[in-house]
């Protein structure tokens, strides 16, 4: 409930600073893109993310950035001879990570500016569960994973409205526990990832008057 009202504060902050600005310092942000990190999951990696932010100093700004990105998680059964996880399974992380992005010099290349910039946040993740067949009975199990803070680094450059962006989010391993069994340990997930994405960014001709 505490981790509740903290986002909620820090979500209604950011937004009533994005609302009392001018449009020239106001960026928003759309980002589609996949993880590049080894997941236990088959199915296709899909990051999404929506990030508004606004300028703090000339070459600083703060932004709130969410969304969700599929099958990055890793996992580590304790009795493998007794849990089977099914590989075909899909699995989310959803993400809404506080952050500020410093921008370095541009860069001019035939005739485009290239805005290279840094960014780190703290961020909250929320994890999807699992589900593990037990060998011993024959049944299908549901596993709860704790939600977790982490840390989001990122780089990349924006050229025109285009966005391309190297992200590494590091989030400290859950526990896999079984809810119905006196929540008995099982395992652990590792959802720690990179990813690389491509975005479009609304007003980027507004930098130009820096």
């Amino acid at each position: 409930m505490a981790i509740r009202i903290v986002l909620l504060v820090v979500l209604n902050f950011y937004f009533s600073i994005l609302c009392a600005q001018d449009e020239s310092n106001f960026r928003i942000a759309i980002e589609a893109g996949f993880s590049l990190s080894e997941s236990d999951s088959e199915g296709l990696s899909l990051l999404l993310g929506f990030e508004p932010k606004v300028r703090l100093a000339k070459r600083m700004y703060a932004g709130v950035r969410f969304g969700f990105i599929t099958n990055t998680s890793n996992y580590n059964i304790q009795n493998v001879a007794r849990y089977e996880f099914d590989t075909r399974q899909d699995n989310a992380v959803i993400f809404f990570t506080p952050n500020l992005s410093y921008y370095l010099d541009k860069l001019s290349y035939k005739g485009r500016d290239y805005s290279f910039y840094i960014s780190s946040g703290l961020g909250y993740y929320l994890l999807s569960g699992i589900e593990l067949l037990d060998t011993n009975t024959g049944n299908t199990k549901e596993i709860d994973v704790e939600n977790r803070l982490g840390l989001n680094l990122r780089v990349g450059f924006e050229v025109q409205r285009l966005k391309v962006g190297l992200e590494y989010n590091l989030i400290p391993n859950g526990e896999l526990k079984d809810v119905r069994d006196n929540d008995q340990k099982i395992g652990e997930l590792n959802n720690s990832h990179w990813a690389i994405s491509v975005g479009y960014v609304l007003h980027l001709q507004d930098r130009g008057k820096d």
